[in-house]
């Protein structure tokens, strides 16, 4: 398979909603009564991929079924490639708006051959032309060696890329993707990702994808919209939502964090077992949580005759293949300590009992008013 380099974009600011593959705005849709999408607005810039994320139930999938046209929104409008495909006077079903699809199911027709798969979502063109398409899709995404195959045949990675295929096809303006790598193991599901982002990207199409997983949406996406109860709660690079979580929800959704309980104190501190930290502008005396990510803490054998100003106790150590778990107990004012997570890259397991010193990066230490969801 070709791997044609990895093209920058536009960010959704720098975007003419005009010649956006997607704009949604103020788009609400209910289910019995029920919001179950509140006023999501973002536009999505040609070549860029934007994943919608959150726990299941967010609202996320019922968001792409309403770019897909499965779904009709109750308020707001949707456009595609800068035409009006949806709002509450008008509605364009999903065969008239230019879209490709990619489900979990990858829904290949088991009678058809890889090639007539393919085929079978072209129209308007001779057949021969349909053919050429077909082949020059299946060539970009690996599969040309298969066209005579039958899905029932294929990898599941193989069928993964032949549904890929058959929505690009067409050349649509915009491409959904809901879940497309859940069905496969780890390392294959890395492996086509990979793969997946590489011909998205040479293609340009403009690219929104579902997903539940951190880690899947950090790798794959441009922007990444963090959805919780129907409403985006935070969208960015994946590096400012990792980095700078805007509230505590987000802070957790994207992966482990030590939390534990703090007051903010005179100057908008918060004094901490692991030194002092900024309030955030939270008053003084406001009871406050703190959410520390486990590679911020940073440990070192103490020398001899020092006297660090944070000792962790080591309680266990683990091995997680590229990086190693250290549980810690910090000692603490009141004495009865603090145990903390640290992550440390490559091989590195302290016996129990050894004491060590620990250091914060506070870049990847967060501050937010207690109770805060």
């Amino acid at each position: 398979m070709r791997i044609d380099p990895i093209r920058p974009v536009s960010l959704r600011g720098e975007v003419d909603p005009d010649k956006a593959g997607l704009v949604l705005q103020g788009v609400r849709h209910s289910y019995g009564g029920e919001p179950v999408v509140d006023g999501v607005s973002l536009t999505v810039g040609p070549g860029e991929l934007l994943c919608l994320l959150g726990p299941s139930g967010c609202g996320k999938t019922t968001t792409l079924r309403i770019c897909a046209g499965l779904e009709a929104p109750t308020e707001g409008e949707v456009r595609v490639a800068g035409m009006l495909v949806a709002d509450r006077q008008s509605f364009v079903p999903p065969e008239r708006r230019n879209v490709g699809f990619l489900f979990q199911d990858y829904a290949l027709f088991p009678h058809l051959s890889v090639e007539e798969n393919v085929v079978f979502g072209l129209e308007g063109m001779p057949r021969k032309k349909k053919q050429e398409r077909a082949r020059e899709v299946l060539s970009q995404v690996g599969m040309a060696d298969y066209i005579q195959a039958y899905p029932h045949t294929l990898s599941g990675g193989q069928q993964q890329r032949v549904g890929l295929a058959r929505a690009l096809a067409p050349e649509p303006k915009l491409m959904l993707l809901d879940e497309p790598f859940s069905g496969l193991d780890r390392r294959l599901r890395d492996q086509v990702r990979d793969e997946t982002l590489h011909v998205l990207k040479a293609s340009g199409v403009a690219t929104v994808m579902v997903t539940h997983d951190p880690e899947e949406a950090m790798f794959m996406a441009d922007a990444i919209a963090l959805m919780n109860r129907g409403r985006i709660v935070q969208m960015g690079s994946p590096v400012e939502l990792y980095c700078y979580p805007k509230t505590a929800f987000a802070a957790r959704f994207f992966g482990e964090v030590n939390e534990f309980a703090a007051r903010v104190g005179a100057g908008g501190q918060v004094e901490t077992p692991l030194g002092p930290l900024d309030g955030r502008g939270l008053i003084s005396g406001a009871a406050a949580t703190v959410m520390v990510r486990p590679e911020a803490l940073k440990l070192a054998a103490i020398e001899d005759g020092a006297s660090p100003d944070v000792v962790g106790r080591v309680l266990a150590s683990r091995m997680l293949g590229r990086t190693s778990l250290v549980h810690l107990q910090v000692e603490t004012p009141d004495g009865a300590g603090l145990h903390l997570h640290a992550r440390v890259p490559g091989r590195y397991l302290p016996p129990p009992e050894e004491r060590l010193e620990v250091s914060l990066d506070r870049s990847l230490a967060f501050v937010y008013p207690a109770g805060q969801d």
